[in-house]
């Protein structure tokens, strides 16, 4: 399945157009990505489709005493 095609599904699946299909699936993931740890976000990425996956292509840098996820990918949230 390639990005296409699984917006395509979520927009079936969520009754919506595809425009707003692609929102949502990048809000989803990014707010996953957030949440998760860069491991399990990998972990997801690896799962889904290379374009669909990008909000989850992070990695973890030192910033101090604490780490923060910068993202590695481009593209905007709508």
């Amino acid at each position: 399945m390639d990005h296409h095609q699984f917006v395509d599904e979520v927009a079936e699946r969520a009754d919506v157009s595809r425009e707003q299909a692609e929102a949502l699936t990048q809000a989803t993931l990014w707010t996953l990505g957030e949440r998760i740890t860069g491991g399990e976000a990998r972990q997801i990425a690896e799962q889904l489709p290379r374009g669909a996956a990008s909000p989850l292509e992070f990695r973890e840098v030192a910033a101090g005493p604490r780490l923060q996820h910068v993202r590695v990918t481009g593209g905007d949230l709508p």
